[in-house]
C-alpha cells in the first residue's frame, strides 16, 4: 500500500512567522503531507505581516503568496463557502478536506 500523506488546513498562524512557513510549505512539497489554504488564510497572514513589518512591501508579500500556489497548486481550496452556514460561526474554519473519504462522521463515544 502506497503512502497517502494526510491532508492538512495551513491556517494563517502556520503560514506566519514565515521561518515555520518554509518548513510547512517544504514538508508539503516533499509530500509528507497534503497542504491546503484559501484566499482568505493568505489574506489573513499577509494582514499580519503588514501589521508587524510594515517595511516588507506588499508586492514581496503577494509574490510569495503566488509562489505558493505555483509550488502546491493543489493546494488553494474554493467553493467552500456555500458547505458551511457561516453565520452561525464567529470564526469560520475549514472542517474537512477534498477527499471523500475523509469526510466520514467521527466515531460516536
Amino acid at each position: 500500500m502506497a503512502f497517502e500523506p494526510p491532508v492538512v488546513v495551513f491556517d494563517a498562524c502556520i503560514l506566519y512567522p514565515f521561518h515555520l512557513r518554509n518548513i510547512v510549505v517544504q514538508i508539503a512539497v516533499d509530500r509528507l503531507v497534503d497542504a491546503r489554504w484559501t484566499d482568505e488564510i493568505h489574506d489573513e497572514w499577509i494582514r499580519s505581516v503588514v501589521a508587524n513589518m510594515p517595511a516588507i512591501p506588499i508586492e514581496r508579500l503577494q509574490i510569495t503568496r503566488r509562489l505558493m500556489n505555483d509550488a502546491l497548486p493543489g493546494a488553494m481550496v474554493t467553493g467552500y463557502q456555500s458547505i458551511f452556514r457561516l453565520s452561525l460561526c464567529r470564526i469560520p474554519m475549514i472542517v474537512m478536506s477534498s477527499r471523500p473519504e475523509s469526510r466520514a462522521a467521527p466515531p460516536s463515544s
